[in-house]
């Protein structure tokens, strides 16, 4: 499905984002994965180096000049640029009333600016050659609000706003890049087993809320994600274009 494709994963050191690498590379993708964690990310490189064509390079997706240095880059070693996957981010958990500034501002950064960042560092080469997927990864926490029994225990403020806002950009790029052949998508995963959420899992007050909640007899895992992504990434998706898929088992379709 992919194969002659050359695609950008964020945050692919681990987790979903290996996935997604993972998932693609099998599909015949040649894959550049970046990450701030230098340790894991060279470790999944040579793993999936094994299946296929990886690179990883270390990349801080704040800054504009590393996205610059990425792009360069993946074009030089593979030639070409015709992915991206915005897949970096990060979490926490706290009350509106508890998240800390610091919180709210480091949140809004990695999830939200490192998604823009990356679509304007890709633009022009995918706007030059008049084709591209840009794939965003949001969440259900951006498209609805959620109480969970411990107000504390919900993901931060900077969570949901950055992720809603990374549905929006998603919907505003999507209208301005399609007329160049860009297609630009988010996914909205619900609750996926990966090591971030590993404390969720071992907690059952949280498991049977999201029982609760999903309409569904199972969770997601990290493979159901790299599905939609290879999916929206491919040419099978080829008039799909500003949607903001949940991959969630029918938890934002319950009231």
């Amino acid at each position: 499905m992919l194969a002659g494709k050359v695609a950008v994963v964020t945050g692919g050191a681990q987790g979903m984002g290996a996935s997604d690498a993972e998932a693609m590379i099998a599909q015949g993708a040649k894959v550049v994965i970046t990450d701030v964690n230098t340790e894991k990310g060279a470790e999944t490189e040579k793993r999936l180096s094994a299946r296929g064509s990886c690179k990883f390079l270390k990349h801080d997706v704040t800054d504009e000049a590393s996205w610059k240095q990425v792009v360069k880059t993946t074009l030089d070693t593979f030639g070409g640029l015709d992915i991206l996957v915005n897949n970096a981010g990060v979490g926490g958990r706290a009350s509106v009333e508890k998240t800390t500034l610091e919180t709210w501002r480091k949140t809004m950064e990695v999830n939200g600016t490192g998604v823009f960042l990356g679509m304007q560092a890709v633009y022009p080469h995918m706007k030059a050659q008049k084709r591209g997927s840009i794939i965003n990864i949001a969440s259900v926490n951006g498209l609805m609000g959620a109480r969970y029994p411990d107000p504390e225990t919900t993901a931060n403020a900077g969570y949901y706003a950055s992720k809603g806002a990374v549905v929006i950009l998603t919907k505003l790029a999507a209208t301005q890049f399609g007329p160049h052949g860009i297609r630009v998508n988010a996914i909205c995963p619900g609750v996926i087993r990966t090591e971030m959420s590993s404390s969720s899992f071992s907690d059952p007050d949280r498991m049977r809320y999201f029982e609760n909640v999903i309409p569904y007899n199972r969770f997601g895992s990290v493979e159901d994600v790299a599905a939609a992504v290879v999916f929206l990434a491919s040419d099978l998706a080829g008039f799909i274009n500003g949607v903001a898929l949940p991959v969630d088992g029918g938890q934002t379709a319950k009231a």
